[in-house]
């Protein structure tokens, strides 16, 4: 119960850290390091941070989204799929815009690589956190006519450009063991937050159906580091490449 109450804390507390040198840690296999609001920062027990994200209601790895299969969008109009001339509808009724949201969706993105792969032969071996990568908020939309009017709208009614961007740089202040015979990697799992939904665009009946994700990131300030909630921890495998261990693909 003390570790959750702790890990609550660190995912959402607004007091902040203290403006000390990082100090090496070493994330053990069933650890993960969790970066929290306003920098908040903590290496806990990996079945303990799942129960608490599953409390959150926070999904590990991406939802099931509409992109994953492009060819839905071989017909992105409303209606009988009648081909009437689009000019002539116009002229006879009221363009309407509208934006219908589906249900907003809290998960750990997939990995992202932090360090080299590494193979443990002989003996087990440690890796550290050495790499960066650049991160930014997003929308993807399946018709870039109703990028501009989804842009405007989300900015609008929630307050976010969504052109924000996080290039992080670590040093080696986090290290992991990889066991003998095993391969490894340091991966980062940034927390994302996705509003996704419709835009209807035209006339009732014949409107333009255009679907929408908007990914936002929480940013995060840690002692001159630019970063983003999420965690980090080790990944590894018996083989190379590395399956990834939340989604889908192979670290390298």
């Amino acid at each position: 119960m003390h570790a959750l109450s702790l890990l609550s804390a660190v995912l959402a507390s607004s007091s902040l850290v203290s403006s000390a040198a990082l100090i090496p840690r070493n994330i053990e296999a069933d650890e993960v390091l969790v970066f929290g609001a306003n920098g908040r920062h903590e290496i806990v027990k990996l079945a303990d941070y799942h129960a608490e994200l599953a409390r959150t209601n926070t999904t590990i790895g991406r939802p099931e989204s509409p992109f994953d299969d492009a060819s839905s969008w071989e017909s992105p109009i409303d209606g009988d799929g009648s081909e009437t001339n689009s000019t002539d509808i116009e002229k006879r009724c009221t363009n309407v815009r509208l934006i219908v949201r589906n249900k907003d969706s809290d998960f750990l993105d997939w990995d992202v690589p932090m360090s080299s792969a590494f193979h443990a032969t002989a003996s087990p071996g440690t890796i550290a956190v050495t790499a960066g990568y650049s991160i930014s908020d997003s929308i993807t939309v399946s018709s870039s006519v109703d990028y501009t009017f989804i842009k405007d709208v989300l900015t609008a009614s929630v307050g976010i450009s969504y052109t924000k961007q996080w290039t992080s740089t670590y040093a080696a202040a986090y290290t992991s063991t990889v066991p003998q015979g095993k391969w490894g990697i340091m991966v980062s799992n940034p927390r994302v937050y996705r509003r996704s939904g419709y835009a209807k665009v035209g006339c009732i009946g014949s409107q333009r159906s255009t679907y929408f994700q908007a990914d936002q990131h929480f940013s995060n300030d840690y002692k001159g580091l630019a970063w983003v909630q999420g965690s980090i921890s080790l990944c590894t495998s018996n083989t190379y490449p590395i399956k990834k261990c939340i989604g889908s693909g192979y670290n390298h």
